[in-house]
């Protein structure tokens, strides 16, 4: 508009200077005034490239929701009408198919046999492509989808058209909780979540198992449309069960049901009684929950927490169990890795508690409360060098104990030592060390970490969100890396995965950015090669999941076991047809450059009409 503006101004100045004195005589000259001006403006708007709308859009991008949640139930008829609808208004748009799910990608020819298998319902790529060329699209849809909330950036003139498959009663293991480690003698405790979908499911039975013993069985009633029910089951782990992986399943069976697909659930469970790892905390805090949530991510072999609620009283973290002061004494005196927190001399000495790696986190009363200690980076760093790149001037003060000294100092006489990250009174003063190792004289690793508060930095969201399991993971690699024995095979970090889903690993070596592991099915074929590829936001190693099933991870890092596709489970459609934000082929058409043939020819024809009619007129 602005381009057009000032075309007729040129033109308005360049007819009236032409014609000012012929004006002032006779009026019946305006006219040829007129037809220069716009002569000009023409020749003008041409010259700057004035801009007009375009022809409007009448293509868009049709797509076709391609996940297995058509196929839940067996009801080829609504896969095939969608297919049908999604080919027509291709060809109408004329544009070809694209289809949706796992990712975005063309669809090809569609024919009345296409079975979706998609393991996932992911609509944000469709969005983010239909923002980025302008296009509205057309989404055909049982309405399930992963990410409904990411059609709210469609162009003007998107819209979904939902087909409802006819469901069958059907119920389905939705979820399935256990501890992650037990001890053989132990009781499981098994959380089973049912769910039906839209035509409710009968009456039935659920089961649950571990590997090849008796199943303990439960009845299960009929349930309502998208109804649920939670099953608490306790499972007696057999006392002269062997230290390995198992794998926990939990079934259902009910009358008329509609897929026997999702009637099971798997998940892995560490049977040991000797963990690897052991957390003992005399004063439990949010600090200690971060350092074990951490500690459980950095290795692949079990890991057990015990806290003191009352002189006297210990619980198994986690369930709460009451454990004996016995059992913890054996427990931390077998451990590879031994972390004491709170009162770090409750069961004695803790460098004669036993032979693997120790880390001592002294806790107590606040120190002086009006002073704000910061953390920052050594000078040499050692192991923690890591660290350098943290956003320190960005993380809230940590707390330093009452009783709590220099790090360095609570090491004893130890050699090869290191100090890690220092503390400032703020920000100034001289540094005091509140992480620092070193490896004594049996060639025991030792660190210790004087300050608490770190769990503030999570808390606080942010950069710090990722500060403080950064620096947790920091001490417990070099203590994983370095304790005699300690084992560090990769090895899935969850005991639950759904195909479909990315697995997060553990046990990678952090300096890696992809690596590879072989994993192979128990119930025969060929093994799979999964690619690890490093998160660049969380740090974690993630791959793709393989198909549903039980593998076996090469280089003993026990189970990986997959359950069905979330594609398979009862939900209710979180979108419904009609339009977002307009109908198709309603999207404003784009303005471009003015063509230069017609306003030339134009500005050709007014400047000779002008000059005739001056002529006969008698102007020069």
């Amino acid at each position: 508009m602005t381009g057009w503006i000032f075309a007729a101004l040129v033109g308005v100045v360049v007819g009236l200077a032409g014609y000012a004195p012929a004006l002032r005589r006779r009026a019946a000259f305006g006219w040829l005034a007129a037809a220069r001006a716009l002569a000009v403006a023409l020749v003008a708007a041409v010259a700057i490239g004035a801009r007009v709308a375009g022809r409007p859009r009448t293509d868009a991008i049709v797509a076709l929701d391609a996940s297995a949640s058509w196929t839940r139930g067996a009801d080829p008829t609504a896969a095939r009408a969608a297919a049908d609808s999604a080919g027509r208004l291709a060809s109408r748009a004329g544009v070809r198919l694209a289809a949706t799910g796992e990712s975005l990608r063309a669809a090809g020819p569609v024919t009345p046999d296409l079975r979706p298998s998609d393991r996932a319902s992911r609509v944000g790529a469709l969005a983010e492509s239909a923002a980025t060329t302008g296009l509205p699209f057309v989404l055909v849809t049982d309405g399930e989808v992963d990410d409904p909330d990411a059609v709210a950036r469609a162009p003007v003139g998107s819209r979904v058209v939902v087909v409802r498959p006819a469901r069958r009663a059907d119920a389905a293991v939705v979820r399935l909780d256990a501890p992650e480690t037990l001890a053989p003698g132990d009781t499981a405790t098994v959380t089973i979540t049912v769910g039906a979908d839209s035509a409710g499911a009968g009456a039935g039975r659920i089961g649950v198992r571990l590997d090849a013993s008796p199943t303990v069985e439960r009845a299960l009633p009929a349930l309502p449309g998208f109804g649920r029910t939670t099953f608490t089951v306790r499972l007696p782990i057999p006392a002269d069960a062997r230290a390995h992986t198992a794998v926990l399943s939990a079934f259902v069976s009910s009358a008329g049901d509609g897929d026997a697909r999702n009637d099971t659930a798997s998940r892995a469970l560490d049977v040991n009684a000797v963990p690897r790892a052991v957390v003992v905390s005399t004063a439990p805090d949010y600090d200690v929950g971060l350092a074990l949530a951490v500690l459980r991510g950095a290795f692949a072999v079990p890991v057990r927490a015990y806290y003191r609620v009352a002189p006297g009283a210990w619980r198994v973290a986690g369930t709460l169990a009451p454990a004996r002061e016995a059992d913890v004494r054996a427990a931390a005196a077998g451990a590879r890795v031994l972390v004491l927190h709170g009162d770090t001399a409750a069961l004695g000495d803790p460098r004669t508690l036993g032979r693997g790696a120790l880390m001592l986190i002294p806790a107590g009363a606040p120190g002086d409360s009006a002073t704000d200690w910061y953390a920052g980076p050594a000078t040499a760093p050692g192991p923690l060098a890591v660290l350098a790149g943290l956003p320190w001037d960005s993380l809230p003060p940590v707390e330093i104990p009452g009783t709590g000294g220099d790090a360095r100092t609570a090491l004893g006489r130890v050699g090869e030592r290191w100090t890690g990250v220092v503390a400032r009174a703020g920000r100034r003063g001289p540094a005091r060390a509140i992480i620092a190792g070193g490896v004594d004289a049996a060639g025991r690793h030792l660190a210790v970490v004087a300050a608490g508060g770190f769990w503030r930095w999570a808390f606080r969201g942010g950069a710090g969100a990722s500060a403080a399991p950064a620096v947790w993971g920091a001490v417990f690699d070099w203590l994983a890396d370095e304790a005699p024995g300690a084992a560090r095979a990769i090895a899935p970090a969850d005991a639950f995965v759904r195909s479909g889903a990315r697995v997060r690993w553990r046990g990678v070596v952090r300096t890696d950015t992809v690596t590879h592991v072989r994993v192979t099915p128990r119930a025969g074929g060929a093994p799979t090669t999964l690619a690890l590829r490093r998160d660049a936001e969380s740090g974690e190693f993630r791959s793709d999941s393989p198909a549903p099933g039980v593998y076996d991870v090469s280089g003993g890092g026990g189970l990986l076991v997959v359950n069905a596709s979330a594609e398979l489970l009862p939900r209710a459609a979180a979108l419904r047809s009609g339009p977002i934000g307009g109908a198709l082929g309603e999207a404003p058409a784009p303005a471009v450059p003015i063509s230069p043939g017609w306003p030339l020819a134009a500005a050709t024809l007014l400047l000779c009409a002008e000059w005739v009619a001056r002529r006969r007129l008698g102007l020069r």
